[in-house]
């Protein structure tokens, strides 16, 4: 419940990783990366037709409604740490809503459905911002 609120009111823990740590501040290119990432999961939380839904068993657990809402409150929060080049705060974000059980039933969701998801892209995601983060330390 802490990390929900946290995520709500623009406050989120530290990752725990220590080369995440060790990640410079600001690094606007950063940002603009793993944004792309967000970008693709949230186009494919989008526009999904009911009879998938039901198609993958997921009927009365949640809605194409919910998964699309979810992909774009995913999508404008972590534009706005983009835009300000906060690429330290979108990676404890990201960590955040994977934690998070809705974020884990809309993962759940979208690998059901094939699609990609926060759950799918997290190596990628993780990847990007640690060679990110040892190039900038080499420097």
């Amino acid at each position: 419940m802490e990390d929900t609120r946290a995520m709500l009111f623009g406050r989120w823990p530290e990752p725990a990783d220590p080369i995440l740590t060790k990640l410079p501040e600001d690094n606007a290119e950063l940002a603009q990366q793993l944004l792309a990432i967000i970008i693709e999961i949230y186009d494919a939380s989008r526009g999904i037709p009911e009879s998938e839904i039901r198609k993958a068993g997921l009927h009365g657990v949640v809605t194409s409604q919910q998964i699309e809402g979810s992909g774009y409150w995913l999508y404008v929060e972590m534009g706005k740490l983009a835009a300000e080049g906060r690429s330290r705060e979108m990676l404890a974000f990201y960590e955040n809503c994977l934690r998070s059980e809705r974020g884990r039933i809309i993962g759940w969701a979208l690998d059901r459905l094939g699609r990609t998801s926060m759950e799918s892209e997290a190596e990628r995601f993780r990847s990007l911002s640690q060679t990110r983060a040892a190039f900038s330390l080499q420097k």
